[in-house]
């Protein structure tokens, strides 16, 4: 048998199962949002800090809270998820030696080396919202982009 018969046969199939894989694994990506607004706690915007969604299913997206309170989450697996949500990580480290603190502050600034909020207290919240099992925060994420401004109330 000629082989160049046999690959004259063989090529359009082997093409066609290509682009049928390369249609079967795009197809079955699950959905995602992205997720953005304003975490508060009563009606004070948080000067920093985490959100972190936990999906259902799939991995969970953890962005930063910006130093007006603003946060924008992409890439959330579309479905239920629970928010928990974080402050410590807003200030400077703990126990830091006042000498270090003194510098980290100085480089904390808009151009420094530590986050641009670092010179501020975090605000403190309820501990209830920095552990998922006892956050009662939750969201509905829809494919593409949905407003999701996250409110917290002190005890």
């Amino acid at each position: 048998m000629n082989r160049d018969c046999v690959s004259w046969r063989v090529r359009p199939f082997a093409g066609l199962a290509l682009l049928c894989s390369l249609l079967w694994v795009v197809g079955c990506a699950k959905p995602t949002g992205t997720l953005s607004g304003v975490v508060k706690l009563g009606e004070k915007p948080l000067n920093g800090g985490t959100v972190t969604f936990w999906p259902a299913e799939g991995n969970p997206v953890q962005v930063r809270i910006e130093p007006d309170g603003k946060y924008k989450a992409e890439g959330v697996p579309a479905g239920e998820a629970t928010i928990v949500v974080e402050t410590e990580s807003a200030g400077p480290p703990r126990n830091m030696p006042k000498k270090a603190l003194e510098q980290y502050k100085k480089l904390g600034g808009e151009k420094g080396v530590g986050p641009k909020f670092a010179t501020t207290e975090p605000v403190r919240i309820p501990k209830r919202y920095t552990d998922r099992k006892t956050t009662d925060l939750k969201v509905t994420v829809s494919a593409g982009e949905q407003p999701h401004d996250i409110r917290l109330s002190s005890p």
